[in-house]
């Protein structure tokens, strides 16, 4: 995945905590899953705010 999209890979070793905590015992657990998608939606936000302000100048 690194050679493929080595940003997400980055997302997803510094959240790793998280996608973890999803399934736990075999049983997915909401709060978690709900945690690490804010988590990556964040991560990836952060990605683009450069991109939108450069084409903003």
């Amino acid at each position: 995945m690194k050679d493929i999209d080595p940003e997400m890979a980055a997302i997803l070793e510094a959240n790793w905590d998280k996608l973890l905590a999803v399934v736990s015992d075999g049983e997915r657990d909401t709060r978690s899953r709900t945690a690490f998608n804010e988590a990556i939606v964040a991560a990836i936000d952060d990605l683009l705010v450069p991109d939108t302000e450069a084409e903003g100048e």
